[in-house]
């Protein structure tokens, strides 16, 4: 599967900038329907119930059983230090028209983005899920096991499924920008420039550093299993 989605991400993106820009538009709005499916879920699932209790609506935000300001600051480290957003948007900016504009308008428009879904996602999670921990053997399924309390079966699968989807268009963009990266790099003689500084002349793509990301993820995953 790791093999198959690898070559998946080259084979799209070796078809052009657009394209990609295309694909991961599709995906965006696809997701952006699931997001608001969730949302109905919850509603549903939060007028169902026959009592809130003191503080429920401001749990989320603050609950003084389980409030630890140390945890919060780690947490926000790791996601500082784990985000790449910033990164992957500039890394494209030889491929816009009218950069010093357009890059800094993508990445306000991103943060935008991601706040206007993530934080309002966050709190209908907490008030549906409240402040029981998840089972250790599926924490990492966490936000799925949330929607599937809030919306059963159909729901788990659908937010499994808009995961593994979003996988997708992030995995492309990533390696597209690390293959630009790289491109960077070798054109300004940082790396050997006649293999990472050659750009292939029919659709202005660094063919050899995305063909190179996929051999380089498929040997890691090889010595992962090791």
């Amino acid at each position: 599967m790791q093999f198959s989605t690898r070559r998946l991400f080259t084979v799209l993106n070796l078809r052009g900038v657009k394209t990609s820009a295309r694909i991961n538009d599709v995906l965006a709005a696809g997701m952006t329907i699931v997001v608001i499916v969730f949302f109905g879920f919850v509603i549903r699932f939060l007028l169902g119930l026959h009592e809130y209790g003191a503080g429920f609506f401001s749990r989320p935000f603050y609950d003084p059983a389980t409030f630890n300001l140390n945890s919060i600051f780690h947490g926000t480290s790791i996601a500082v230090l784990t985000y790449i957003g910033f990164d992957a948007i500039s890394t494209f900016s030889e491929e816009v028209e009218n950069p010093r504009r357009n890059i800094l308008l993508a990445t306000r428009t991103g943060v935008r983005g991601d706040g206007s879904l993530v934080f309002p996602g966050s709190i209908r999670a907490q008030l549906v899920w409240g402040s029981k921990p998840f089972p250790a053997e599926q924490v990492e399924s966490a936000f799925p096991l949330v929607a599937k309390q809030a919306g059963g079966f159909f729901l788990f699968q659908l937010l499994n499924f808009t995961i593994l989807i979003a996988n997708i268009g992030s995995g492309m963009g990533a390696q597209l920008a690390a293959a630009r990266l790289l491109y960077g790099m070798g054109r300004n003689d940082a790396l050997p420039k006649g293999f990472f500084g050659k750009i292939e002349a029919k659709r202005q793509i660094p063919a050899n550093n995305c063909d190179l990301d996929r051999r380089d993820c498929a040997a890691g995953f090889v010595f992962s299993l090791l």
